[in-house]
């Protein structure tokens, strides 16, 4: 017998509740064991205030731009919204998926949640992929191409300077070209990955001894959405270059925290070129990295890369603020417009259910 839809409500009642307060509780714990607030006091005193508040306030150009593209790409695919929702949305779903992403490893809870806020808003599983595909592929692309591009410019430099994460550099270089690859490959040949998905789920079938029942179906049907997404972006060349335009911009928002808290601590004679090209082979090195916010990765690799501009006497100093501002202050930012969400959400569908 199935169960009927005020068995599944109640299911998911029963879920939701329990999986929000364990959400809470790992914000919690992560914040908790990441920020020493009797170090916090004495690193403000000796920084200058308004170039902190740069700094954060390129967390929100980060966040708008995310936002801003979210809401081209969804009027692209799920048209006739008016101006108001689609600002909601897009703004709800960046910040949730920002959450989500920050407390899971390799970012991978952000793209489901963002996925059910679709569904609330009645977007398509099939619209809903399309629309994360488009925006996770101009991220991917851009993020990549911008590295590379940097690393060229500054390729002697970094060559010298940063001997000791030669090896973690190439590494994530390499995904992030093999991921530029693929792309690549699914724009112009999506046949070739059907093949090779379809391997792979022939492979876990073998694995799981028949069990995974329509797998094929399932990774066909995801990469028709990548194919869709990336013909949607190919046939409108307008919009897909204002796109690029905004994410670099969101990028160099997002790499240029480091160059503000450098500010921030008096620091002077290293371009702002020079600390972005940092900053984004940072990103690079720390990307793959399967831990939820990369979290000690990021604060020994930042220690090891930028040492050479902040010195060794402020750079501790400077990976503390970048931590609290990157991460921290967007893990508690995001997580509690997300709880308050979550309460606005549960409330609706208690005045709805009890009408």
């Amino acid at each position: 017998m199935k169960p009927n839809k005020r068995e599944n409500r109640s299911l998911k009642k029963h879920i939701q509740v329990p999986l929000m307060l364990v959400m809470i509780l790992v914000t919690v714990v992560i914040f908790y064991r990441g920020i020493h607030f009797q170090d916090w006091m004495t690193i403000l005193q000796l920084s200058h205030l308004p170039y902190l508040l740069i700094a954060l306030a390129m967390m929100l150009v980060f966040w708008g731009l995310e936002s801003l593209m979210l809401g081209i790409i969804i009027d692209d695919i799920e048209p006739r919204r008016s101006l108001k929702s689609l600002l909601a949305l897009s703004v709800k779903t960046t910040l949730v998926g920002q959450y989500y992403s920050n407390i899971t490893p390799f970012a991978s809870g952000g793209q489901p949640a963002q996925l059910m806020i679709f569904n609330r808003h009645r977007i398509s599983s099939s619209n809903g992929v399309a629309i994360l595909v488009s925006k996770s592929l101009l991220f991917q692309v851009t993020v990549t191409l911008y590295a590379l591009m940097l690393s060229t410019l500054h390729f002697n430099y970094l060559w010298l300077q940063l001997a000791t994460m030669k090896v973690l550099l190439m590494a994530g270089l390499g995904i992030n070209i093999v991921g530029l690859s693929l792309i690549i490959i699914v724009a112009f040949n999506p046949m070739w990955l059907k093949w090779f998905g379809q391997k792979i789920g022939y492979l876990w079938q073998r694995i799981r001894k028949g069990k995974s029942n329509h797998i094929n179906e399932n990774i066909n049907h995801f990469i028709d959405n990548y194919h869709l997404a990336i013909d949607k972006l190919r046939q409108n060349h307008v919009k897909t270059f204002l796109l690029f335009v905004f994410s670099i911009l969101q990028i160099t928002a997002y790499f240029s925290v480091s160059f503000f808290i450098y500010k921030a601590l008096g620091l002077k004679g290293d371009s702002i070129s020079l600390i972005i090209t940092l900053q984004s082979v940072l990103y690079v090195c720390v990307s793959f990295i399967p831990i939820p916010g990369t979290i000690g990765a990021s604060e020994v690799s930042f220690i090891a890369i930028m040492s050479p501009v902040f010195t060794q006497n402020a750079v501790g100093v400077a990976m503390m603020i970048w931590r609290m501002v990157s991460y921290y202050f967007g893990l508690l930012f995001c997580g509690l417009f997300t709880f308050l969400d979550h309460v606005k959400v549960k409330r609706s569908r208690n005045i709805f259910e009890e009408g």
